[in-house]
């Protein structure tokens, strides 16, 4: 079983939830931070990673007992992104306890300010919980996810497809 530390987008419980493909409280959700570091922006992308930041905190949630499974699961969204684990010590209401956390591969991102979760979870949450079944999917089969611009596109559109199409006619072309 291992214990992780999530910062950013695996915060939002739809989207964890489908990445997991259980119920994240049933594994021990607790809220948690990782002191010397905030979540930083990505420029130009809706996601945040952890960048290093003397006297900051990256608040975020540690995650418990985590099956083999459900880490494959994981490294399986988060390698989409090139983020990779590394051990961490965070802090929790109870204490200092041992995880992991996702950071980026080197100089792969450029970082651009703060990162709002509540904002991400207003305007991206549902679209890219969405989008999150079809990466798992992929994963599930060991095959290769569709590039994350073409699952949001797919996910909007399955969004949009709920309102239904107009129930009368409002302009005369088809007569």
């Amino acid at each position: 079983m291992t214990s992780l530390f999530v910062f950013g987008t695996l915060r939002h419980v739809p989207l964890l939830a489908r990445v997991l493909d259980r119920d994240p409280d049933a594994c021990g959700t607790r809220p948690a931070a990782l002191p010397g570091h905030v979540a930083a922006a990505v420029a130009d992308e809706d996601f945040p990673l952890l960048v290093a930041e003397e006297g900051a905190r990256a608040e975020g949630l540690l995650i418990e007992g985590l099956t083999a499974r459900e880490m494959a699961r994981l490294d399986g969204y988060e390698g989409d992104f090139g983020f990779h684990l590394r051990e961490v010590r965070v802090e929790t209401p109870d204490g200092p306890a041992a995880a992991h956390a996702y950071f980026p591969e080197p100089g792969r991102w450029r970082t651009d300010g703060a990162w709002d979760f509540e904002g991400w979870v207003a305007r991206w949450g549902e679209i890219t919980a969405l989008a999150a079944e079809e990466v798992m999917a992929a994963v599930e089969k060991g095959a290769e996810p569709a590039p994350p611009f073409a699952r949001k596109a797919r996910a909007w559109a399955r969004i949009r497809g709920r309102a239904g199409a107009p129930q009368e006619l409002r302009a005369p072309m088809t007569r």
